[in-house]
């Protein structure tokens, strides 16, 4: 079996390398990259920490921040691609707008599409966006659905009732981690007063963005001790606003972004962490790290039914009264650091791979 995997962001990379890595375990898969530039610096940066070099390294048109013209630029570059490699089945994971271009491109070529974490779902379109309707449209395409958790198996299952191949797999974010914390940063531990903060969404900028700088501000004169460390987005909208507003906070490093070990080792010897992003939400409870998550919503509900996350939103008053509850309350902070996580074992990859070589069928 030819595959084609589609690669435009760091957190596709991290949890497709295990995918990748396991393919090239069998003799009966032959598997090509493609990269589409959507986070080029920060893919190469993923793709060096796991030895994965790219067959096919397309340049994304940076007109604007347009999600259109991101769109049809990673379609066109996936295309050849898909021309040149004929492959039997195209990979895409999440719901970035390469996954989304990938498994376009693949459906017009009428080339069969596998879906790695399949089902996530907040049901409300501008929370993520426009990632939500981006998953629910590769749903629609794909024939290969793999699932981290029952909710999402569930939500596909109501979705594609019919036809479906694949099934509960788990996450591979924890293959990745569990892989890189083995590697890298198996030494180290948690550090008192170390919060690490990311955020990036497209609901967050502007307002959102500003209001997380205002709760840093507060929290860095109210608790004494305190250190923020936050490796920020490529993206101007973003990095003007942190810059603006807390490089001048001795108690803040604003940092460049970091290669995915250098991450990891942030997210265990941090006390707490704050962040929109949906892969740390996956990752931070197996390093029994608690997270206060920076959105309204979350399609990942598991993280805060399990007690390992809580949804705080971008409220400068919620999220100070969140910290220093986490800060005070060490009961509280027990509970969260203690929680189980529910995205996977460590062997996601490993059952993709096996239904794929068994064409197994859900």
């Amino acid at each position: 079996m030819r595959v084609l995997i589609i690669l435009g962001t760091r957190p596709e990379c991290i949890k497709l390398a295990p995918v990748v890595r396991e393919l090239r375990k069998r003799p009966g898969f032959e598997v090509r990259i493609c990269t589409t530039g959507q986070h080029d610096e920060l893919v190469r940066s993923a793709m060096h920490t796991f030895g994965l070099v790219a067959d096919y390294d397309y340049e994304m048109s940076r007109l604007d921040n347009s999600l259109t013209n991101a769109l049809v630029s990673a379609l066109c570059h996936i295309r050849i691609a898909i021309g040149e490699s004929h492959p039997n089945l195209v990979i895409v994971q999440g719901d970035t707008v390469s996954a989304l271009a990938g498994a376009l491109a693949a459906f017009y070529d009428k080339v069969p599409v596998a879906h790695v974490e399949a089902g996530l779902r907040t049901y409300d379109k501008t929370q993520p966006w426009p990632e939500e309707v981006n998953r629910r449209i590769i749903t629609q395409i794909a024939d290969w659905h793999f699932m981290p958790t029952l909710r999402a198996a569930r939500n596909v299952g109501r979705e594609q009732p019919l036809g479906r191949r694949g099934g509960m797999v788990g996450n591979t974010v924890i293959d990745a981690l569990l892989w890189v914390k083995e590697k890298y940063a198996q030494h180290w531990e948690m550090e008192p007063g170390h919060i690490l903060v990311t955020a990036h969404r497209r609901e967050n900028w502007g307002d959102g963005i500003l209001s997380i700088c205002q709760a840093i501000k507060r929290l860095a004169v109210q608790h004494e001790g305190l250190f923020f460390v936050w490796p920020l987005h490529p993206n101007r909208v973003i990095r003007d606003t942190v810059e603006r507003e807390l490089g001048n906070v001795r108690a803040v490093l604003l940092e460049e972004p970091m290669s995915y070990d250098v991450l990891v080792r942030q997210m265990m010897v941090a006390q707490i962490i704050l962040t929109d992003s949906g892969g740390i939400q996956e990752e931070a409870p197996t390093l029994n790290t608690p997270v206060l998550i920076l959105r309204d919503k979350t399609e990942r509900p598991e993280a805060v039914e399990c007690g390992a996350a809580k949804l705080v939103g971008t409220d400068p008053d919620r999220i100070v009264a969140e910290v220093t509850r986490l800060l005070t309350d060490k009961g509280e902070y027990e509970r969260m650091a203690s929680a189980k996580n529910p995205f996977g074992d460590g062997h996601a990859a490993k059952r993709i791979v096996d239904a794929l070589e068994k064409r197994e069928q859900w």
